[in-house]
């Protein structure tokens, strides 16, 4: 389906059960304008399908994903929708690359596993990407702007973020929350009206080379001692309004991290008050 404009529907493009018996469809959404639908483009139990290209803006749900796997979505823009701009539900083995999502609801909400984001942006948007199921692959999403979380993970083990940005956000930048595994390098979380990472309930984080400054309250936030595991090397968190660190167990691994001029303190555990170490010429936090 190519180089349509659909307007005024309940469904602009409606793909179910397409493929079958797990069988990859490799229909080609492409170049197409779909305006105040109430879902833009509809694919349910339909396989290997991919969406390029495509605006999909003024109407209730952009592109909704329902049921399979091995999809390929990119450089689509869903815009100005009251619901979720890509919603992708019990969906596998698929590749977001490259989309842009403004002032929807969710801007990415994706429950699966295997799933791998790259560079999408998410601005303006309630919330900028949502995520729940195991072993997906984050790497270089921007999430700006949005009025609560930039990057919000849910009950997922296992994932990767790398070079992901998650700035000016109205709460956290990420929060992880009951997801054991993950594994954070080289993110930077700046400027968030909470904290720049928040983690609640999760163990086993490793958290390396991230950057959380001038953040509102902290750059990185572990909310209670069930949160257990986590390592924490080489992460810059500095000029935040509370706490560059704030770690509610004691027993977390802290090495070479830099923190400097926070409101507060560098580093607070429930046991104690510890300095960072300082950036060459300046001086640690008190």
């Amino acid at each position: 389906i190519k180089d349509c404009t659909i307007e005024s529907f309940e469904y602009g493009i409606f793909l179910d059960d397409v493929s079958g018996n797990g069988v990859m469809a490799g229909n080609k959404i492409i170049n197409n304008i779909l305006r105040d639908n109430e879902t833009g483009i509809y694919n349910n139990d339909s396989n290997g399908n991919i969406f390029t290209d495509n605006i999909v803006v003024d109407g209730v749900y952009g592109i909704e994903i329902q049921g399979s796997e091995g999809h390929i979505l990119t450089d689509n823009t869903v815009q100005n929708n009251s619901g979720d701009a890509i919603y992708i539900n019990d969906t596998d083995s698929s590749t977001l690359t490259r989309n842009s999502v403004v002032e929807n609801d969710y801007g990415i909400y994706i429950e699966g596993s295997n799933n791998t984001l790259m560079e999408n942006t998410a601005s303006r948007n309630e919330s900028g990407i949502y995520m729940s199921g195991d072993s997906n692959t984050l790497t270089g999403n921007t999430a700006k702007s949005n009025l609560y979380a930039g990057i919000y993970v849910n009950n997922s083990d296992d994932n990767s973020f790398t070079g992901n940005v998650a700035a000016s956000n109205g709460r956290e930048g990420i929060v992880l929350r009951y997801s054991d595994g993950n594994t954070l390098e080289g993110n930077t979380f700046n400027s968030n009206s909470l904290n720049g990472i928040r983690i609640e309930e999760s163990s086993y984080i490793t958290l390396t080379d991230n950057t959380v400054n001038s953040n509102m309250l902290s750059g990185i936030y572990v909310e209670d001692s069930l949160s257990t595991g986590i390592t924490l090397m080489y992460n810059s968190a500095s000029k935040n309004g509370e706490y560059g660190f704030y770690d509610s167990d004691p027993y977390n691994i802290y090495d070479e991290n830099t923190c400097r001029k926070n409101g507060i303190a560098g580093y607070y555990t429930e046991d104690s008050v510890l300095m960072c170490t300082p950036q060459p010429g300046e001086e640690a936090d008190p």
